[in-house]
């Protein structure tokens, strides 16, 4: 399958994002520009973009799956208030497995680090109090 004009779109708008939208904030946005554009079609081009390695989906805690232009190997921290997802600025890659003969008997794909907690944000306002 081809990158259509729908599927570019899409990729430009989650592009211009840093706070990891959801399928939903995206199909809102993306309806200025193609009125007639289902809600049903956002999800399925986000997971396109999703399996041909040009987006990623975040499903982390008990949030609605976000996805992330950055395809790059990076950590997230979610916060259990207000449900923000975030970059974290950290050193992760394969060199945290120590069993490198564990590693050489599989075909690992990718990985993923989540890190969950209250953010700045929410201290400031409410205190330390968990919702989630």
């Amino acid at each position: 399958m081809r990158v259509t004009k729908q599927r570019e779109i899409i990729l430009e708008q989650l592009k211009t994002h840093k706070d990891h939208p959801s399928a939903d904030i995206i199909y809102d946005e993306v309806r200025g520009v193609l009125s007639n554009i289902s809600l049903g079609t956002v999800y399925r081009n986000l997971e396109w973009l999703v399996a041909k390695n040009l987006a990623q989906k975040i499903n982390i805690g008990c949030s609605k799956a976000r996805f992330d232009a950055d395809i790059s190997m990076h950590a997230h921290f979610r916060c259990i208030k207000c449900d923000a997802v975030e970059d974290v600025d950290a050193v992760f890659g394969f060199d945290l497995i120590k069993d490198k003969d564990w590693m050489q008997e599989r075909l690992l794909k990718g990985a993923s680090l989540e890190f969950y907690g209250i953010c700045g944000s929410c201290l400031a306002k409410e205190g330390a109090d968990e919702t989630c």
